[in-house]
C-alpha cells in the first residue's frame, strides 16, 4: 500500500523530469535505485518492520513512470487515430501483467523463498526498464522538452492539492 501511494504522488514528479530531462536520463537512475531498493527489502530483517515500511515506500518514490512515458509517446509514433488503437491493447497487455505477474512472483517464492521472489522482481524491473530506455525510439522521438517560458511548479498547478484528497479519502 504505501509503495503504491508513494509511486502515485513521485510518478508525476519523475514524469516531469522526464519532459525536462528525458527519459534515459530518469528512467535509468530511478530503475537503477528501485532494484537497490528492492534488494535492501529482500535484505531486511523481517522482524523490522518499520524499515521494511520504509524501504517499501523508497520502492514506491523510485518505481520509474514508464507507463506515462509510453502513453505520451504513442501518439508520436502511431498518430492519434492508431494510438487509441494501441491504448486498448496497452491496456489488455497490463491487465495481463496484473494476472500473470503475482501468480509468477508467487511461484518463485513458493519455488525458492520470497526473498528470491523480490529480487528476481527488481532484477527483471531493472532488465525491462533498461532494455525500454535503450530502443532507438527515445534517440528521434522522445527528446527533452523546452523549458517553458513561465514554468508552474507543482503545488501551484493543483496537483498537490488532488493527491492530499486522495491521501485523505
Amino acid at each position: 500500500g504505501i509503495s503504491v501511494a508513494a509511486a502515485g504522488i513521485s510518478n508525476v514528479l519523475l514524469a516531469r523530469a522526464v519532459d525536462r530531462h528525458g527519459a534515459r536520463r530518469v528512467i535509468a537512475p530511478a530503475a537503477t535505485l528501485y532494484a537497490a531498493a528492492m534488494l535492501g527489502l529482500a535484505a531486511s530483517d523481517h522482524s523490522r518492520y518499520v524499515v521494511q515500511l520504509l524501504i517499501c515506500a523508497v520502492i514506491g518514490v523510485v518505481t520509474p513512470p514508464i507507463t506515462a512515458v509510453a502513453r505520451g509517446l504513442w501518439p508520436r509514433l502511431v498518430g492519434e487515430e492508431r494510438a487509441r488503437v494501441v491504448y486498448g491493447l496497452e491496456a489488455t497487455a497490463q491487465e495481463f501483467i496484473y494476472i500473470c505477474g503475482p501468480s509468477t512472483v508467487a511461484l518463485i517464492a513458493g519455488l525458492a523463498g520470497a526473498r528470491t521472489a523480490v529480487i528476481v522482481s527488481g532484477c527483471v524491473g531493472l532488465a525491462g526498464a533498461l532494455a525500454y530506455v535503450s530502443s532507438p525510439v527515445f534517440r528521434s522521438h522522445l527528446r527533452p522538452a523546452e523549458p517553458p517560458l513561465r514554468s508552474r511548479t507543482l503545488l501551484r498547478s493543483g496537483v498537490a492539492r488532488y493527491a492530499l484528497v486522495g491521501v485523505c479519502l
